[in-house]
């Protein structure tokens, strides 16, 4: 017969190792996207239906709009996000990093979204599908978008003499330049940013 804490420390190990199995080996099916990009993206791949919360911003496909709000520009309501009892919180690293914090400290996972320019969504779609267990879905996705980037890069990134003033704001007059989303289509478009 078996020594009774040799087969105790035998079903610990056994339980530690499938525990993971069991838990962590399902995708994340309560999401909550705190960025209208991520939410869009999460429609696109085939996730939209895991969304159970967004930011006050999100507004794309119309659906969405039915999703209680959680968070603004500025800020995240951390009670309103826990009582939706999130599986994964999607957001802008360099805008809610620091918001989310407790939320990490509690367990809940977060993906960061750092996109630096258009191709780099392809990259997030990816990502996002390989995550949520979406894979076929996504990549077909990102596929489909990179294709149609290309496209616009080759009917309209020709260089082409015409300068582009984005106004972004008023008052104070405020434009974007450098690698910012406006900028970076004003380039695709083949124009040259005066900012």
């Amino acid at each position: 017969m078996a020594n009774p804490v040799s087969l105790c420390i035998l079903c610990a190990l056994f339980g530690l190792l499938c525990w993971p199995l069991s838990t962590w080996a399902q995708a994340p099916q309560r999401i909550i996207s705190l960025t209208p990009h991520l939410t869009e993206l999460l429609f696109d791949i085939g996730a939209g239906d895991r969304i159970v919360a967004t930011d006050d911003a999100s507004d794309f496909p119309p659906e969405v709009k039915t999703k209680p709000q959680v968070a603004n520009y500025r800020s995240i309501n951390l009670e309103a996000l826990l009582a939706q009892k999130p599986d994964l919180v999607v957001a802008w690293r360099s805008a809610q990093s620091r918001m989310l914090a407790p939320i990490e400290q509690l367990g809940i996972p977060v993906f960061y979204s750092e996109p630096t320019d258009f191709a780099s969504l392809a990259d997030e779609m990816r990502r996002l599908g390989k995550l949520l267990a979406l894979e076929p879905s996504a990549n077909a996705q990102a596929d489909a978008y990179m294709a149609r980037l290309n496209a616009l890069k080759s009917r309209y990134g020709k260089p082409k003499p015409v300068s582009v003033f984005y106004q972004l704001w008023y008052p104070p007059l405020t434009s974007v330049s450098g690698s910012a989303w406006p900028a970076q289509a004003i380039e695709l478009c083949g124009a040259t940013n005066v900012a």
